[in-house]
């Protein structure tokens, strides 16, 4: 009986909440009713963290997808996934828990997400961390030409105490122009409020025609690569296998 209690208490709160919330999404299978809570649906920034909470009767482990995947860095923790669009348009976000399948669309503006660096608290990387990085090829289309750039997506082996962990690089340009960039990863950044979880930092950095040379510094190492371009085609050359990981190298 206690039990039957239990649950019916359960499920009360999670219908006042999607009579309260427009951001929930409810499941269709009655087996194991399901809620999709968003912290934000619309009007989201490039690059802005959004959090995504799928609450089942057991809060269990969530398999998480993206579409289109190849423009979201994701890092997720049980039943909660912290998502970062990198480019604007519409996004599909779904959850698998067991029997049960939830999804909501959400909708990107062309405005760029700019951390709050100075309200963030600052924390040194774990002993043995690594950062894997994964770049992209886009084309930026203008009214007169196509511009081919290459996009990374940056997360750290080790995972920390909050979902929303960022890194934010600081650049340097030793040399004239764009030729050569220097990116130092000092930190992690976690943000104020941070949603509970814990789970990998994420970070983002692009580079556009005319990057050749470039220096990633970790952890007190520097590693040194360079781009290679020929036409709409890149490839990155980083003898590195460990420390700063880069994939995939021809794009």
């Amino acid at each position: 009986m206690e039990t039957l209690k239990k649950s019916a208490l359960f499920l009360t709160i999670l219908v006042a909440m999607v009579a309260c919330n427009e951001d929930l999404v409810k499941n269709t299978s009655p087996q194991s009713p399901t809620l999709l809570v968003t912290s934000k649906s619309k009007s989201i920034k490039i690059g802005e963290p959004v959090l995504f909470t799928a609450l089942t009767s057991n809060n269990s482990t969530t398999e998480w997808t993206i579409s289109p995947d190849s423009k979201a860095i994701v890092t997720s923790d049980a039943n909660k996934a912290m998502v970062r669009f990198m480019s604007s348009g519409s996004y599909t976000v779904s959850g698998v828990s067991g029997s049960a399948k939830v999804s909501s669309v959400v909708s990107v503006s062309d405005s760029v997400y700019v951390p709050d660096v100075k309200g963030s608290s600052i924390i040194s990387f774990s002993a043995g961390d690594q950062l894997n990085i994964t770049a992209v090829r886009r084309d930026t289309v203008t009214t007169s030409s196509t511009i081919p750039y290459l996009e990374f997506f940056v997360k750290t082996t080790n995972n920390y105490n909050c979902l929303g962990s960022f890194l934010e690089p600081e650049r340097t340009y030793p040399s004239v122009g764009l030729n050569g960039i220097i990116l130092n990863f000092k930190n992690i950044s976690i943000p104020t409020g941070c949603s509970s979880g814990s789970g990998k930092a994420t970070g983002y950095f692009n580079f556009f025609s005319g990057v050749k040379d470039f220096t990633i510094v970790f952890n007190n190492k520097t590693y040194t690569g360079t781009i290679v371009q020929d036409g709409g085609k890149f490839t990155i050359k980083w003898p590195y296998t460990s420390g700063v990981v880069i994939s995939p190298t021809s794009l």
